[in-house]
């Protein structure tokens, strides 16, 4: 009769190979680069609505009302919102102390779909954090802001 021997192993049992170290570190090596050449398209391709934004932001820390208003709005904005509007709501920003200029406009979330764009983000002063909402629109071959929210209520 004969006699048969089983011997079971377990995967922690096998010994790993320098060989299979290598080629793990490979893979994990190639997925980190196609993430990163992912995140960079992303970025590149949805930086100009965060130029509009900033330069925006720019213009109203600057004091340049009028710049951030007529260059950096569409057309729709400016019909709903009066100048004056907007003017008090650059008054508004600079009482908060949001444009003393050592706040930093922090953009967490873009997108771009067809002529829309979206930034999300806050507006960081110290450790105060002022969530902001900005939606644009490509107009005349440009990206304009459409609309935007800069949520005071919140610490």
């Amino acid at each position: 009769m004969e006699q048969q021997v089983v011997i079971e192993k377990t995967v922690s049992d096998v010994p790993v190979g320098k060989k299979t170290k290598t080629k793990v570190l490979k893979i994990v090596a190639i997925v980190l680069v196609v993430i990163c050449v992912i995140l960079g398209v992303v970025f590149y391709f949805t930086r100009s609505i965060v130029l509009v934004a900033r330069g925006q932001w720019d213009a109203l820390n600057k004091g340049d009302v009028t710049a951030a208003y007529y260059q950096y709005t569409t057309e729709a904005f400016r019909e709903a919102s009066s100048f004056e509007a907007y003017k008090q709501f650059a008054d508004q920003l600079r009482a908060s102390g949001l444009l003393s200029g050592a706040a930093r406009f922090s953009v967490s979330y873009r997108e771009i779909k067809n002529n829309q764009g979206l930034l999300k983000g806050n507006i960081v002063l110290g450790k105060q954090l002022t969530p902001f909402e900005y939606r644009l629109r490509k107009e005349n071959g440009s990206w304009r802001i459409e609309y935007m929210v800069i949520d005071f209520g919140r610490d």
